[in-house]
Formats: C-alpha cells, sequence, structure tokens
C-alpha cells in the first residue's frame, strides 16, 4: 500500500544518488540483479521503493533477465531462454549477455523519455508495462511529476473517467500532479479503485489443535470451511448469512497460511461430516495454495490477519491494498488486481501477446452474422457466450475491462456467465442447434396440429428466428419492460423467466404468472376493449384454461396497479431499443437453403429494417409481412472437422463473417506464462508441449482443420489449479482415453499406423507404447499355402493397451509424446 512519507523524498533521492543515469549506463549484469544482494537496481525498485509504487509480486521475468539459483539448461518455451546463471525472455537477446545490454539499453530510453516528457515514447518500450512505469516515476523531474505511484491502469482510467492508452491517461493525469500532492493523489486513486473492485475476502481460520488430524484431513479432501454457528463477536451468524458465493477467503490454520480459496455453495449438509451439527460448512474451489503451510511473520495485525485472535473476519475495502501487501503478494506472488481480475497480469507471456488466433481478439467488434468455425475442442460454443454478451450488452462488456488478447479471466467469465442467463431468461438470447431434419417450420414458421377431444386443429406457429425478430422490433409483451426488483403494491417481481413471472407478496406467499397472460391482459386493457377493474377470475380463465388456480385467486390487488404501470412504460418506450441475439450451434450441419429459405437475402446488413435497402417479403403460412431488424445478431458455430468449410453453402458464406478458432496454448500457461504442468515425483507433463506435439503431426499427416483444441485439456488444468496432481493424471488418463484416440480413429478412419504416428509411439520404447504393433502371421493362421498371393505382405496387427493398464498413469507415457528421448531403454 502507498503510504504518505515525507514530501524530502529521502529513500528516492538515495536511490537516484546509487543510480544515477551514468550509473545505470555502467551498470554490469551483476549489478542489475542478484540473489542475495540487497542492492542491485532491480532489488531498489521492487524492495526499497514500495512505498513509491508496489511492483512486488509476479514473475521475476517482468524484469526481462533476472538470476535464480538452480535454474539449469532446461526450457521448453519459446518466449524464454535460460543458462546456468540467468533466465531471460528470448526477444531481449539469445543470450543472457545480449539479453542484459539490451534490456538496459530499453531502460536508458524509458529514463530520457521521461526527462523529455515522451510519455507516448514510453509506451512503445518492450519492458513489462510495470517496470518501465516503475522507471519513468522515479526519473521523472520532482518538481513537475507526470507519473504518480500507481501503475493499474484500470485505476487510473477509473479516476479520469475514461478509456485511454497509459500515456494519455498520465498526460491527462499530470493536470492534478504536483511535487506538494503527489503522495495524497495516488493515495486518493487508489481508494477511489479499491471502493469499486467487485470483491469481498475473508480471513478463516482454527487453531491447531480445534480439529483432529483425520477431521482436518476431511476438510481439505472434500473442500469445506467450516465454522461453528455460535463463534463469538457475531462470527458464526456472518459466516452463516454474510458470506456469499463468489466471495474469497484466506485460509489458515491459526498463525499458518495455507490458500487463498473462493466459496462456491451456501451452507451445506453432508452426512458424512465428522462434526458434529452445530459446525456450519460451505464448498470452496481453491484459487492459490502453498505447497505447505507457511507463518505469518509480520507486525501488522487487524481482525483480519492470521495473527488475531479470530476465525471469520472480513477484510475491509479500505484495507485492500493492506491484504495484498501482507499476504497476497508475499505469499502467493499475486496482486490484488490478478485476483480480482480486473487488470493486467504482471508478466503475460509472448504467446498470449501475440496470439493472432485467440478469439477474443476478433470479438472487439460483432458483426450482425458471424460464424466461429475451427477444430473441436477450440471452444467455438464456449466463446459465443461472450461474444452474445457483446453484443446484447455492449455497455456492460466494456465494463468488465477484458483483455481482448489475452481473454477472459475466472471472474470475468462469472460475470459473462450470469449475464447471458439473464439475458436469455429475458428472452433476448435465444439458442438452438441445425440438424439434418431441422427445417423451415422450426425456425421461421409453420403449421403444427393438436387435438381438442376427438377433433384435430392445424395453428400457425411462429419458430424461433421469426419470434425473435419480433421482439427485437418491439413486438413484444407488456411483460418484456418488467424488471427484477420492481414493486406493485404488497407485491415485488422475484424473477423473470421467458414462459414464468415469479411474483412474492409482503407476508411471503409466491405467485407464478404465465408471461403470455399479463401482455393478453394488458393489449386488451390498453387497446379499451377491456378496463383493469373488468380483469376478473374468469376473464383470467377465458384467456387461459391451463392457469393455475392458486394463480387465479391471487390476481386481486395486484393487476390493476401491474396493468397500470405496465401500459404507462408501454406508452412512454413503445419500441425496446435492445440488441437481440441467436446462436446457432452447429450451423453447417443443417440444410440451410431448407432452413432459411426467403431469408437468407433478409439477414445481410444491407437489407435489414432501417437501412435503405431493406427488403420485406411476404411469408408463406401466415402471408405476414416480414422483415428482419437491424439489432439482431445472429451468432453460428462451426466445426470443420465435421464438414471442410469448402462445402458451405456459398449463399450463407457470403453473408457472414467467419473467424477461424484455433488451439489456444495461452489457456494452458498461468498468469505468469508457464505452462501448466502434472508433477509426479521428479516427472513434468508439459500440457502446451504435450497438445503442440500432437496437433503438429496432425496437420503434418491430414490438415490443419483436424487439430486437438485447448478445450480437451481444461479438465486437466483444473485439477491441477487445485493441486490436485493425481486427479489431474486420471483426467489426462480419460480424455485419452474417451476423447483424443476415438476422435484420431475417426480422422484416419481407423488407419493406426497414423494414430501410432500422431502419438509418437514410433519413436518410444515398446514399454511406454500405446498402441502395440506386430506383424500377422498368416502362416500360422492360414497355413503354408499360396492362395493368399501377396495379402500378407507386410501386414501388420495393432492392439490399443487395456483401458486398466498402469500405462495409462505412468507420466512417461506422455512425456514420451513430445520428448521420446527422455524415456529408459527397452531392456535388452
Amino acid at each position: 500500500m502507498l503510504e504518505k512519507v515525507s514530501i524530502t523524498h529521502d529513500v528516492w533521492n538515495d536511490f537516484l544518488n546509487k543510480w544515477s543515469v551514468d550509473s545505470v549506463r555502467n551498470m554490469t549484469i551483476d549489478e542489475y540483479t542478484g540473489l542475495e544482494d540487497k542492492d542491485t537496481f532491480t532489488y531498489w525498485l521492487e524492495h526499497k521503493l514500495t512505498e513509491y509504487g508496489s511492483i512486488r509480486g509476479g514473475s521475476s521475468y517482468k524484469f526481462g533477465i533476472f538470476r535464480k539459483a538452480d535454474i539449469g539448461n532446461k526450457n521448453s518455451k519459446a518466449s524464454y531462454s535460460s543458462d546456468q546463471k540467468y533466465a531471460w525472455l528470448t526477444k531481449f537477446g539469445n543470450t543472457s549477455t545480449e539479453a542484459f545490454e539490451n534490456v538496459k539499453k530499453h531502460i536508458l530510453f524509458v529514463i530520457d523519455a521521461i526527462k523529455n516528457n515522451k510519455l507516448d515514447d514510453i509506451e512503445t518500450s518492450p519492458l513489462s508495462h510495470t517496470l518501465k512505469w516503475k522507471i519513468a516515476f522515479h526519473y521523472q523531474e520532482q518538481q513537475s511529476p507526470k507519473v504518480v505511484g500507481i501503475f493499474s491502469l484500470n485505476a487510473l482510467q477509473n479516476h479520469i473517467g475514461e478509456k485511454l492508452p497509459m500515456a494519455a491517461v498520465l498526460e491527462e493525469l499530470s493536470k492534478e500532479l504536483t511535487y506538494e500532492n503527489l503522495f495524497d493523489k495516488a493515495d486518493e486513486i487508489w481508494g477511489e479503485w479499491a471502493s469499486l473492485l467487485d470483491i469481498n475476502i475473508w480471513k478463516i481460520s482454527h487453531g491447531k489443535n480445534e480439529f483432529s488430524n483425520e477431521e482436518n484431513q476431511w476438510l481439505d479432501e472434500n473442500q469445506y470451511i467450516t465454522v461453528h454457528k455460535n463463534t463469538g463477536h457475531s462470527q458464526g451468524k456472518k459466516f452463516l448469512t454474510e458470506a456469499k458465493v463468489g466471495d474469497y477467503a484466506c485460509l489458515s490454520n491459526s498463525n499458518l497460511i495455507k490458500a487463498i480459496i473462493k466459496i462456491s455453495s451456501d451452507i451445506v449438509i453432508d452426512n458424512n461430516s465428522p462434526l458434529d451439527d452445530d459446525w456450519a460448512l460451505r464448498s470452496y474451489e481453491v484459487v492459490y495454495w502453498l505447497d505447505s503451510p507457511k507463518p505469518y511473520n509480520s507486525n501488522y495485525k487487524k481482525g483480519w490477519t492470521p495473527n488475531f485472535n479470530s476465525t471469520f473476519k472480513k477484510v475491509p475495502t479500505a484495507e485492500l491494498p493492506n491484504f495484498e501487501d501482507e499476504i497476497l503478494t508475499p505469499y502467493f506472488k499475486v496482486e490484488l488486481s490478478e485476483l480480482v481480475e480486473e487488470g493486467e497480469s504482471l508478466m503475460p507471456s509472448d504467446e498470449q501477446l501475440q496470439n493472432e488466433n485467440n478469439i477474443n481478439e476478433n470479438i472487439q467488434s460483432p458483426e450482425l452474422n458471424t460464424i466461429l468455425y475451427g477444430p473441436p475442442g477450440t471452444g467455438k460454443t464456449y466463446h459465443s457466450i461472450q461474444a452474445a454478451v457483446k453484443a446484447a450488452e455492449p455497455e456492460f462488456y466494456s465494463t468488465l475491462g477484458i483483455n481482448e488478447n489475452i481473454g477472459t479471466t475466472h471472474l470475468q467469465r462469472e460475470k459473462l456467465t450470469r449475464v447471458y442467463n439473464e439475458l436469455f431468461d429475458a428472452g433476448r438470447i435465444k439458442f438452438v442447434t441445425f440438424h439434418q431434419s431441422y427445417g423451415y417450420e422450426e425456425f421461421v414458421e409453420g403449421l403444427s396440429a393438436k387435438t381438442e377431444g376427438d377433433k384435430l386443429y392445424y395453428f400457425e406457429k411462429n419458430g424461433v428466428f421469426k419470434s425473435l425478430c419480433n421482439q427485437a422490433k418491439g413486438k413484444c409483451g407488456a411483460s418484456s419492460f418488467l424488471n427484477v426488483g420492481d414493486s406493485f403494491g404488497s407485491f415485488t417481481v422475484q424473477s423473470i423467466k421467458s414462459e414464468v413471472i415469479h411474483i412474492r407478496k409482503q407476508n411471503g406467499s409466491n405467485l407464478l404468472m404465465p408471461r403470455a397472460i399479463i401482455d393478453e391482459v394488458v393489449d386488451l386493457v390498453q387497446n379499451k376493449s377491456l378496463l383493469i377493474d373488468e380483469v376478473s377470475a374468469e376473464k383470467l380463465r377465458e384467456l387461459g384454461s391451463n392457469t393455475d388456480a392458486y394463480f387465479v385467486s391471487g390476481y386481486k390487488g395486484l393487476y390493476k396497479p401491474l396493468c397500470e404501470e405496465l401500459i404507462a412504460r408501454r406508452i412512454k418506450s413503445p419500441n425496446i431499443s435492445k440488441n437481440y441475439v441467436l446462436i446457432i450451434d452447429e450451423i453447417n450441419r443443417g440444410n440451410i437453403s431448407k432452413i432459411f429459405g426467403e431469408l437468407i437475402t433478409l439477414i445481410e446488413s444491407s437489407k435489414r429494417l432501417g437501412r435503405p435497402e431493406a427488403i420485406e417479403v411476404t411469408l408463406p403460412y401466415s402471408g405476414e409481412k416480414f422483415s428482419v431488424p437491424e439489432n439482431l445478431y445472429i451468432i453460428g458455430t462451426m466445426n470443420t472437422a465435421d464438414r471442410s468449410l469448402a462445402l458451405m453453402d456459398t449463399a450463407l458464406r457470403r453473408r457472414f463473417d467467419f473467424i477461424e478458432m484455433m488451439p489456444n496454448y495461452s489457456v494452458l500457461r498461468d498468469a505468469h506464462g508457464q505452462s501448466y504442468t502434472i508433477q509426479k515425483g521428479s516427472l513434468e507433463i508439459d500440457l502446451v508441449l504435450l497438445l503442440q506435439e500432437l496437433n503438429k503431426r496432425i496437420v503434418a499427416l491430414y490438415d490443419r482443420e483436424h487439430q486437438l483444441g485447448h478445450a480437451f485439456l481444461m479438465q486437466v488444468v483444473k485439477a491441477i489449479v487445485a493441486h490436485k496432481m493425481d486427479q489431474a493424471l486420471i483426467e489426462l488418463k480419460n480424455c485419452f482415453q474417451n476423447k483424443i484416440i476415438p476422435l484420431l480413429a475417426e480422422y484416419f478412419f481407423e488407419d493406426w499406423q497414423k494414430i501410432r504416428l500422431v502419438l509418437g509411439d514410433n519413436q518410444k520404447p515398446k514399454a511406454y507404447q500405446l498402441i502395440n504393433q506386430s506383424d500377422v502371421d498368416y502362416k500360422v493362421l492360414f497355413g503354408d499355402t499360396e492362395d493368399l498371393g501377396d495379402v500378407a505382405d507386410d501386414v501388420q496387427d495393432y492392439k490399443l493397451i487395456k483401458a486398466d493398464s498402469e500405462l495409462w498413469t505412468d507420466p512417461l507415457t506422455y512425456i514420451g509424446i513430445y520428448s521420446a528421448g527422455d524415456l529408459p531403454k527397452d531392456e535388452g
């Protein structure tokens, strides 16, 4: 946290005396970074100058090059290099000497830029975001500062109220800065930002001997946190009533810090619990888990710190920066911005920054008609949620601060999913899957049949596309003007679903109200064919014969104020100016001509309602005039492994923007660009290398459209993040047995020789091959005969190892796929 210090800036001046521009120019690599030396350039920036803006935590790669003990030569990532002494970002050079000289050159460039007030030049520097602006802060002119000691772009943008680049934000902010207010201004900016953080953090702690080893083990294995209901100072009550799903907590035993977790349930009952019923349980997800509990050694003492005698305490919003400095950064090497997932990662990998195939980069401005296409497992359906929310609610989307190059964080994804579900329930997003028998009648309109007694009736039925178009054009029911929380006398709207509205009375009783009936009543009243006072139980039964009896009996006292309010809203806003979205999954599986019919022309941007070239058609069943509004977005997904893009309907191809989605290896890396690995003893399975090698071979043997997507390994990643390595290995086994190998068999039409090549079995010792190959002995099968001719030449037999073989859970089985040379040789 930034603390107010004397405006004489003694420590700052000490730094400048030690590291003048000439000193930096003559600085050696050992003076820049070192293991134990507390006088190096980087040690000053990270540890001695924290009161001027902290850059603690995160990966040491933020310095471009660093010294690390026992790093060795092992390195498997193209973005990073190392030798026996140093590790560095490859973009700065091929050797440690070259990398350091380039890093130093860029540091001097930043110093020169800030001294000449060229903030735009600093923006172009390849140094990490926090490093270059930290350097700029300390080498600026103290008497006329341009840079404040806050390096979170989101926090600075929030203060000035504009989404501008860092240089532009600081240029605007510099109008407020003076030598005297530099620290106060930093405190003000961070205070504003902290108050907006959408996060609650709790401390939950128990004494060393409060539970037995077996009870502690049960809690850890089942991922439960617990507080006794009668814990004093209202702590038990707060655990029961104030803690919410999505809140974070620092988990500790007495003074030993264990983990950062996220509460994932309300109070649960588990009959297998070894604790008595007075111990309330909540489930959690692991966010960060220490390899072993570590003691809290700071003298800083608050109700939420581990050295305070409390069980369940909330970190006040104003003290969140202290939580970051005291616990989050020292013990978990992350910043608060990374936890709340609102800010930029300290050290995104080069692949994250430069991944041209990342779908999020292409979703910046969704077009009216878009198709996400790519191999299986690349997240097409997953990302359609993001695209749909951005199209339907662009203003909400802009508040999430999503880094379009890196993708959504866990918290951002939760918010997107929540809003997606709300939009879906409100009828503003529809989802449909195309298949071979899907037709115009289901999609646009058609005739449907029903029986009443012994009579058969036919009626016109709107399909999903026509219904959504009508809604988008404002031809929707009055109930669309309702919002959750609206009150009408003693009634409050609790939830709004596509068919039913849930309303609760003050006395706690509930009414489930069909939306169609509300809409029809309001229509009748507004059109003067019915007075509100005439809305009787009999009239409701007439409007909806299947209306719930309890609902009918409970209408009194509600319909009059409800109808009056909805009529007023409809008159005030006759058209709903909101965006609507139709998601079509597997769009290439349907017969496009059969499904769209004459509407294939109407979906073009230039032919939409409201455009100069708008087209209207007459529908065949209803005879209605019909057009497609310009506030309806269509998002399709297409699996290129199912059907070649070249075979797509030409009319469809011309009317849609196609966004390619390929395997995104950055999601298989952590926040610091390190590949997720399954650790088993001294062995590590690198997920990025594993998937990359499989895909390289598939491209060589088949084509790029049949690669394996990153989604296949996400369950493995989830287990790794939860520090459940045995479970991660099981998930990897299940992935290969049930997904990857069956898919490869489909790709290559049971050509097991090619499948062996993809898995690298031809390079592995026989003991680690997943598919065993052997010669077919035709003489044994058919005897010594000439009838077979040349049939038996070079015929091979292939056998997939048994599902219960120990090879499936042997790390070397998977390491051998991308590094067969590391496997033990066959004996003999």
